[in-house]
C-alpha cells in the first residue's frame, strides 16, 4: 500500500466549504464572523484554507485594492495552533499577493494579541500606528495596532 501523504496543503475556498470555515471561525474567536460574512468574503475576497488528510485546520482571508492588500482574517483551530500552520497560511498570503503584484499588505490586530503580533513581526510586518477603541470587547473597547509589510 502506498504511504499516506500527511503534508498540509493550501487550497482555495469555494462556497461549498463555507460551513467548514464557519466551524473554524467559531472555534477560534469570541466574536466569530457569521456564515453570511464568510460567504460574502468567499465571493468577493481571496480565501484559502490549510488542509491535512482532508481535515481543514485553518484559513486566511484577504482583499486587494490596486497594489495593496488587507489581511481580513486568519484562524487556526486551537488544537493545531503553534504547529506552523499559521506560518504556512502567512506564506501562502505573501506568495499569492506577490503573484498579484501587491506591494504592501496591511492588517489590524488587537493590541493584547501578542501571539499574533509576534507572528506578523516574524513575517516582516511593522507597526504603523494605533487605532484607538477599534475593537469592541465585553468590557468596552480595545485599541488595534495597524501593521504593514512591504513586498
Amino acid at each position: 500500500m502506498p504511504p499516506i501523504d500527511t503534508s498540509p496543503e493550501i487550497v482555495e475556498i469555494t462556497q461549498k466549504l463555507v460551513s467548514t470555515i464557519v466551524s473554524i471561525e467559531e472555534a477560534s474567536f469570541l466574536k466569530p464572523w457569521t456564515e453570511s460574512m464568510i460567504s460574502g468574503s468567499v465571493k468577493q475576497d481571496h480565501v484559502f484554507a490549510i488542509r491535512q488528510n482532508e481535515n481543514y485546520l485553518g484559513y486566511i482571508a484577504y482583499t486587494t485594492v490596486l497594489d495593496s492588500a488587507e489581511l481580513l482574517r486568519i484562524a487556526v483551530l486551537p488544537s493545531f495552533q503553534k504547529k506552523g500552520f499559521g506560518s504556512k497560511l502567512m506564506n501562502a498570503l505573501i506568495r499569492d499577493c506577490s503573484k498579484k503584484g501587491v506591494k504592501q499588505i496591511f492588517l489590524e490586530v488587537r493590541q493584547s494579541n501578542l501571539e499574533a503580533i509576534e507572528l506578523y513581526k516574524k513575517f516582516g510586518f511593522e507597526t504603523l500606528g494605533v487605532r484607538e477603541r477599534y475593537y469592541r470587547t465585553q468590557n468596552g473597547y480595545e485599541d488595534a495596532l495597524t501593521m504593514c509589510k512591504e513586498i
